[in-house]
C-alpha cells in the first residue's frame, strides 16, 4: 500500500498513519526477489497476455490450457531393465501436457551422453519449444557440466527436484512403474546378472540424486535412431520395443 501511493503521499507520513517503521519498509522494498516470486511474476505476465488474446473470455482452466502447450514442461529420469544380456539403462522425457515419452535412449553405460541423446531426440523431432523447462531428479547426469551446457545450447532450462523426494518426479516414476509391469515376462533371465548383484529398485539413481553404483553386468550397447518418431501414446511406444528384449524387469 505504501509503495503503491508514495508518488502522492510521503513515506513518512504514511508509515507514520500505519505504524510501520520506516527500516522496516525500505528493507522489504529493497529485498532480493526470490525465485518462487520471480517466476510468479514471469507467469502473471503470460497469464495477462493469454487473457488479452481471448478477449477477455478465457476463464482459469482455458488460460492455463494456452499456458499448457506441447513442449514447454518437461521431466526426465533414468531406470535399469535386466534383459537376456544384461543390464540396460533408460532414459526417457516426457511432455507433461500430452503425458507422451517424446524422447528416450538405451545404452548400457550412465554416462551424460545418455540422457542428453534422449533429450536431443524431442529436440530433432521439434517437440521442445524454445525456453522449455526440463525437470529431473539431482542425479549426477543432470547435474553435470556437460548437460548444462547442452541445454543452454538447446534453449532449454533446467530444474531440479529436492533429494530424497520421490514423488517430485513422479510423472517420470509412474511410466516406469507402468512400462517394467508390461515388459515382465515372470521368467528368470537366462543370461542375467549372478546373484546378489544390485536390482532396479536398490540401485537406480532416480532415487538416490547422488550416483549409483553400476550393476556387475555385461550388456550390449543399444542406441536408438532419431529417425524413430514417437508418436504412439506414453504407455504405447517403449513397450513394443523392450518386450523383444526384457526377459526380466522388476518394477
Amino acid at each position: 500500500m505504501i509503495d503503491a501511493a508514495k508518488a502522492n503521499y510521503k513515506i513518512a507520513w504514511m508509515c507514520r498513519l500505519l505504524g510501520v517503521p520506516r527500516s522496516s519498509f525500505y528493507a522489504w522494498r529493497n529485498k532480493a526477489e526470490t525465485a518462487t516470486a520471480a517466476r510468479r511474476r514471469e507467469l502473471a505476465v503470460h497469464v495477462r497476455r493469454v487473457f488479452g488474446e481471448g478477449r477477455g473470455a478465457y476463464g482459469c482452466r482455458r488460460v492455463a490450457a494456452q499456458l499448457n502447450r506441447d513442449g514447454q514442461r518437461l521431466v526426465g529420469d533414468i531406470t535399469y531393465l535386466r534383459t537376456g544380456e544384461g543390464w540396460l539403462y533408460l532414459a526417457t522425457v516426457i511432455d507433461l501436457a500430452t503425458r507422451m515419452v517424446t524422447g528416450w535412449q538405451l545404452a548400457d553405460h550412465m554416462r551424460t551422453s545418455l540422457v542428453t541423446d534422449a533429450l536431443d531426440m524431442a529436440i530433432t523431432h521439434s517437440l521442445v519449444q524454445p525456453g522449455a523447462i526440463f525437470h529431473s531428479d539431482k542425479g549426477a547426469q543432470y547435474t553435470s557440466a556437460e548437460f548444462t551446457r547442452f541445454c543452454q545450447a538447446k534453449r532449454v532450462r533446467t530444474s531440479t527436484g529436492r533429494t530424497g523426494v520421490c514423488w517430485d518426479n513422479a510423472a517420470a516414476e509412474s511410466f516406469f512403474g507402468a512400462l517394467k509391469t508390461r515388459c515382465t515376462t515372470g521368467s528368470p533371465s537366462p543370461t542375467g546378472p549372478a546373484p546378489g548383484s544390485p536390482s532396479p529398485t536398490t540401485s537406480r539413481c532416480s532415487t538416490t540424486g547422488g550416483g549409483c553404483t553400476q550393476p556387475s553386468a555385461t550388456a550390449r550397447p543399444m542406441r536408438h535412431s532419431h529417425n524413430s518418431t514417437p508418436q504412439q501414446p506414453l504407455h504405447d511406444q517403449l513397450p513394443e520395443k523392450l518386450s523383444k528384449i526384457v526377459d526380466t524387469a522388476q518394477a
